[in-house]
């Protein structure tokens, strides 16, 4: 007699194997439009988050404006060892990484620059006494994945959940092994080293972390930014 439906179309939509399908395509297809907007049915909205500080939840609030923050994480430090902020953006216009093979562009944008500077970000934290365990390393690519992955664990064990470790060997045609949910990289430094986590921002969806760093790997002189331009992206970001 009744139905009761929770969610938030205004995160991912789910994923399409051909963009001509998608919602983003213009073409109208629409196939991952989500239930939530196909129903014209009466809803209401949660405005009160407990997670984020101002200075965070002010992110969202184009896509969520009449959000609140509770008076729980009004208290919270507003600023990380070492750093002016809780929330910092570093601009920079060292391009993009070219690819010249265009069967790899889909998976392979990456941005060497951000790379180095992530593994920076990562190492002065923990210079800092931050864990590696509390910080989680993201990005939108499988590209810039990859490279990340094998730039931190000069340092580090990655570790992947089994969906970025799929997409991977989905991507490199099966030369990354899609058993188990973590991989640690060989190098000479002890298999005792504390673990610092890589993810993409689609599957680290509801997930959190004490400290995230980002890196969204667009650079060229074409201003394109590519699916960073849906809402819903940024949103989950």
């Amino acid at each position: 007699k009744q139905v009761i439906m929770i969610g938030d179309h205004k995160q991912l939509r789910p994923k399409l194997e051909s963009f001509k399908l998608s919602v983003a395509s213009n073409e109208g297809h629409d196939f991952n439009r989500s239930l939530f907007e196909r129903l014209q049915i009466p809803r209401s909205t949660l405005d009160v988050q407990h997670r984020m500080t101002p200075n965070v939840s002010r992110l969202i609030r184009p896509t969520y404006p009449n959000l609140k923050d509770h008076p729980s994480v009004l208290s919270r430090p507003r600023t990380l060892r070492g750093m002016s902020d809780n929330v910092m953006f570093i601009s920079h216009d060292q391009p993009e990484d070219h690819v010249d093979d265009f069967r790899l562009q889909a998976m392979s944008k990456s941005n060497q620059h951000e790379v180095e500077l992530c593994v920076s970000i990562v190492r002065y934290l923990c210079q800092q006494q931050y864990s590696p365990s509390k910080i989680v390393v993201l990005t939108p690519y499988l590209g810039q994945l990859s490279e990340l992955q094998k730039a931190l664990s000069t340092d580090w064990k990655v570790a992947l959940d089994e969906l970025d470790i799929r997409d991977l060997a989905n991507a490199t045609a099966g030369r990354i092994s899609p058993s188990g949910n973590s991989v640690d990289v060989v190098s000479s430094k002890s298999s005792e080293r504390e673990t610092v986590r890589v993810a993409t921002v689609d599957n680290f969806q509801g997930e959190e972390s004490d400290i995230i760093v980002a890196s969204l790997v667009r650079s060229n002189k074409l201003g394109k930014i590519g699916f960073l331009r849906e809402p819903e992206r940024v949103n989950v970001l």
